[in-house]
């Protein structure tokens, strides 16, 4: 083993490898990244300094803005929380998908675990502005349900066009489970931003 790699093994790390490349080639020089956050996920996205970061895709994203928790959804959240159940974990995710729409079983099943099991976070605060400026330096897509009872198109929109400079995407018929509710609606959006990102280079 060279020296290098002795010395990327014994701070515990290793030369980066893509699926597929041989150990004995060069490593390969890292992919521009293009997270993509939902809720609490798409807060982490934006606070995330990494020069790594090409693009940015936010699903009814947090640190943009205060979530809206109005008293009804504030005390199913409380009861889901105290007093764990499938039933009270089912309450609660009603309010989270567009009206007529059922949440999975999988996830009602997956919420009762963090209920009995987690302390949730509870929902997240605004970033600092000079936070959100330094997001405008690469490319934004944001977007959120028709129907999201914490993040409505109303309250979004203005917070993504004053902090990061982008229109507002809303995608009907959805709630704030747009990952789960509508996922192909994702992996467009997913495709947009790679293209966005891609097309000069193509075209050249």
């Amino acid at each position: 083993m060279g020296a290098q790699g002795a010395g990327s093994r014994r701070h515990g790390l290793l030369p980066h490898h893509p699926p597929g490349q041989s150990q004995d080639e060069p490593a390969r020089p890292p992919v521009p990244g293009r997270p993509c956050g939902h809720s609490l996920g798409g807060a982490i996205a934006l606070a995330c300094d990494s020069p790594r970061i090409a693009a940015r895709v936010l699903i009814s994203t947090g640190g943009l803005t205060r979530l809206q928790v109005g008293p009804a959804m504030l005390a199913a959240t409380m009861l889901w929380m105290a007093r764990p159940s499938q039933a009270h974990s089912a309450a609660l995710l009603r309010r989270f998908v567009a009206p007529d729409s059922t949440p999975p079983a999988t996830l009602i099943d997956w919420y009762t675990l963090v209920a009995r099991h987690c302390r949730s976070s509870l929902a997240p605060p605004a970033l600092r502005p000079e936070t959100l400026q330094r997001c405008r330096s690469v490319p934004c897509l944001v977007a959120t349900g028709e129907h999201d009872a914490f993040l409505p198109p109303r309250r979004l929109r203005p917070a993504a066009q004053r902090h990061l400079a982008t229109s507002l995407r809303v995608i009907p018929a959805t709630g704030h489970l747009v990952t789960d509710e509508q996922p192909q609606q994702i992996t467009a959006l997913l495709d947009e931003i790679s293209a966005l990102l891609t097309g000069p280079q193509s075209a050249a």
